[in-house]
């Protein structure tokens, strides 16, 4: 799944009310964001904590982070009948936010 993908999977168990995607010429990458009652709001649980935590605790995941524990390296974000699985390379914050919209996407695809 792409990056794109997984989010729009994710936007529909976040209650996220049509999520668009644009591509920013003053920013680099894509620029995900809805339409709440005044604004537009940003939304990117892949790339921020914030939305990350809440879709999280929204969803009831369970989120394990095992660092400096080799070769267990690697972040988990689990639903009920599922686990998502991550190696941290480099990064673990990234990692783990990964995870959970993995485990997002999952369940936004079953709705």
């Amino acid at each position: 799944m792409t990056d794109r993908e997984l989010l729009e999977e994710a936007s529909k168990v976040a209650g996220i009310p049509g999520l668009k995607y644009w591509r920013s010429p003053r920013l680099s990458g894509w620029i995900y964001a809805y339409k709440d009652a005044y604004d537009f709001k940003r939304w990117n649980p892949l790339e921020d904590d914030g939305d990350a935590l809440r879709l999280a605790v929204n969803l009831g995941l369970l989120i394990n982070v095992c660092i400096d524990e080799e070769p267990f390296n690697e972040s988990y974000a689990a639903t009920k009948s599922r686990a998502f699985r991550l190696k941290h390379e480099s990064d673990p914050f990234a990692a783990t936010r990964r995870a959970i919209v993995r485990a997002a996407a999952e369940i936004g695809s079953k709705v």
